[in-house]
């Protein structure tokens, strides 16, 4: 009986597997077409590498198991799992989705006469640019990042999300939509409507994604008692009691829940010490001056 449940828990999401066929199918053509360019005629070409071809794939096929695969279904019924499919929807799906930078690829790999009629809106709606950079910097991003992954363990929100499925379905867009917009800023991916970040606030705003998932663990792990009720799971195979799901899912959040922007930020960071470190060598007379040593905006006949 509990393997035909999960034989027939699939949640067929219309929407989620039409966004993953069209954005895979795209991709792919955008990808091959791509490669086929002269090293020397496009700068894209270099990025269409079966890498990150396949990380954008990944990407895709995690996002069809966190929301059309019997995951959606168990996640209504142990909160552990809960907690599993929120974060590859706001951590890890966003990151592969936004590393190989796919809106190059995407619009190339689409029919040309919608790249026509895209062309057309933006210029019959050129300002929307600006209205889209209004709302979308770093400061209202990471706010929305960080509402979203503390909002819906509200206990009163969360216990409703088990009770009516549209909110819970509210909740999963939420979460993706966050996701996906700190990423962006992470990656630079395009558009890119915002200046980016010198390197070390880059590296801190990368980092700090952890800091709110890592408070939501500690916070599961230690509360000895459970602000919701999950229905009991129809899976005898799996006995488990409603507080050492919670603390499960505490575990899961404290030990992985933090790993991609921990990850990303550690990347960021070799990065920049591989350039600085590649810089050429500066004679001693160039900066062993007076001038040099004096605190920035010190005028040295003021001191």
């Amino acid at each position: 009986m509990s393997m035909n449940i999960l034989t027939l828990s699939w949640h067929m999401r219309p929407l989620v597997i039409l966004f993953a066929v069209i954005a895979g199918i795209f991709y792919v053509r955008g990808w091959l077409w791509l490669r086929k360019q002269p090293p020397d005629s496009h700068a894209l070409q270099a990025l269409a590498s079966p890498g990150l071809l396949s990380i954008f794939l990944a990407s895709l096929l995690l996002l069809l198991i966190s929301l059309v695969s019997p995951l959606d279904y168990l996640a209504t019924q142990f909160f552990f799992l809960g907690v599993a499919q929120h974060l590859l929807l706001l951590t890890l799906i966003p990151c592969l989705f936004f590393i190989p930078n796919p809106l190059p690829f995407l619009w190339y790999g689409m029919p040309a006469s919608w790249r026509a009629h895209l062309r057309q809106q933006r210029e019959t709606h050129h300002h929307w640019p600006e209205r889209l950079r209004r709302v979308t910097g770093k400061g209202p991003v990471l706010l929305a990042f960080v509402a979203a992954a503390w909002l819906w363990y509200d206990p009163t929100l969360h216990q409703t999300t088990l009770d009516h499925p549209w909110l819970r379905d509210l909740a999963l867009l939420s979460l993706a939509a966050a996701g996906a917009l700190y990423w962006w800023h992470i990656t630079a991916a395009t558009p890119r409507l915002h200046q980016p970040l010198p390197r070390i606030p880059h590296i801190a705003y990368t980092a700090i994604g952890a800091l709110p998932i890592k408070i939501s663990g500690l916070f599961f792990l230690f509360t000895e008692h459970t602000e919701y009720n999950y229905p009991t799971p129809a899976l005898p195979w799996l006995t488990i009691t409603p507080l050492e799901s919670f603390h499960l899912g505490g575990a899961v959040t404290w030990m992985v829940g933090g790993v991609t922007f921990t990850y990303a930020a550690v990347w960021l960071l070799s990065q920049w010490l591989d350039i600085e470190e590649k810089k050429p060598w500066q004679p001693r007379a160039a900066w062993d001056t007076p001038e040099a040593m004096l605190a920035p905006g010190i005028n040295r006949y003021e001191v």
